[in-house]
């Protein structure tokens, strides 16, 4: 009996014209799903209650769209009360920023503070760089040690406290007033929102001398604790 010849199978191909077209959606994708995270941000809030006679309503699309610095966490937050998860918020009236977070115990300021460029304005643009580098002596530890800071020295750099602290008082009222504005329902949330805005603008006006006065401190107190030599160095490298 004669044996059938067995054909080889030919190998699967793809049409030129189908690899191009997968090729570019397989890119188009790509491209929309960088657009989306960019535009939606690090963090999108659920909601943003703002002062100036603007109503609360929840956070829209066009909301979200801040800068790309403030997106990466760069930058000052919005003006108003920003809600960051279910935790915590973050509140901007003018200059002055508060943030706060809720856990058992209820609603607790984790940072009372200004904008960049207000803390900038208070000194000149050499103690600027002054500030900014004992921030980094203290953050990063292999700067120290090229600089040969001793724990004397760095003892020294975290006592110079620049940051505004509420008093007891003070964090209780702007706390209580918080839990109101999370609690509040759609008919009340606006006005409870902003005495929110209104307590923390108060206290920034309240302390902001004081706050000036600390960071101007802090800025000639530094070339005491440093050498002359180490500022150079850190500031060559």
């Amino acid at each position: 009996m004669a044996q059938m010849a067995v054909q080889p199978q030919r190998p699967l191909s793809m049409p030129v014209w189908l690899a191009v077209l997968l090729i570019i959606l397989a890119s188009g994708g790509g491209a929309y799903l960088l657009y989306h995270f960019l535009s939606a941000g690090k963090s999108t809030p659920d909601a943003v209650v703002v002062g100036q006679g603007r109503p609360y309503q929840p956070r829209t699309r066009a909301d979200a769209n801040t800068s790309f610095a403030s997106r990466l966490g760069f930058g000052a937050p919005a003006e108003g009360i920003t809600r960051r998860g279910t935790t915590s918020v973050t509140i901007r009236k003018g200059n002055t920023i508060a943030r706060a977070y809720v856990d058992k115990s209820g609603w607790t300021i984790s940072s009372f503070d200004y904008v960049f460029e207000v803390r900038q304005s208070w000194v000149t643009p050499d103690q600027w760089q002054l500030h900014r580098l004992a921030q980094r002596v203290v953050s990063e530890s292999s700067l120290a040690q090229r600089l040969n800071v001793t724990p004397e020295q760095m003892q020294s750099l975290k006592s110079l406290n620049y940051e505004t602290s509420l008093g007891a008082a003070e964090q209780k009222n702007i706390c209580s007033l918080i839990a109101a504005w999370d609690k509040a329902n759609t008919q009340t949330k606006e006005a409870a929102g902003l005495k929110v805005l209104e307590a923390v603008g108060a206290a920034g006006n309240q302390h902001l001398s004081a706050a000036k006065d600390a960071m101007i401190q802090r800025v000639k107190q530094i070339p005491t604790i440093l050498t002359a030599s180490q500022i150079s160095q850190a500031k060559g490298g």
